[in-house]
């Protein structure tokens, strides 16, 4: 990307400064990598698609179906974890709402995986991690969010 496209990506840097401060800072270094060199264009890429990616997920977060089974959603660039409520308490995980699925995560990634999506869940966490690649187009990762939305509606209805 020429440096005289900067005017192109300076308004989506700065909406996301207003956002997260963290991801400000990885956003520009990353942008100053690729105004310096023009080899390395699945990075703007990957900034456009991480933005996309956090607002769909914190779009699922207010949902009112589901919203209130979703505690967190956290990371940064195309790294994303979306952490649910727990029915008990664990040593390892303190949020208990009592009222939720038991294995919420582990049967959303299973769902996921029947419909064609791999995700990966944490170890006593229940949390699921979205790691795409840095090329994701732009069509796979609404294809991707989809899948996942249609996932957590039918796990968490299935109650």
């Amino acid at each position: 990307m020429p440096e005289t496209q900067y005017h192109v990506l300076r308004p989506l840097l700065l909406r996301m400064h207003s956002k997260r401060r963290r991801f400000w800072t990885t956003s520009m270094r990353g942008a100053a990598c690729i105004f310096r060199s023009e080899r390395r264009p699945e990075v703007v890429t990957s900034i456009f698609r991480s933005v996309e990616l956090f607002e769909a997920l914190n779009a699922l977060k207010v949902d009112s179906t589901v919203g209130q089974y979703i505690l967190d959603v956290r990371g940064q660039g195309l790294m994303a974890a979306i952490e649910f409520a727990s029915p008990s308490h664990s040593t390892f995980d303190p949020a208990v709402k009592k009222d939720a699925t038991a294995n919420l995560a582990m049967k959303i990634s299973k769902r996921c995986l029947e419909k064609g999506m791999l995700l990966l869940t944490t170890s006593v966490y229940e949390t699921v991690r979205f790691i795409p690649p840095l090329n994701i187009s732009s069509e796979d990762l609404a294809r991707g969010i989809s899948i996942f939305k249609e996932a957590v509606k039918e796990v968490v209805q299935e109650r």
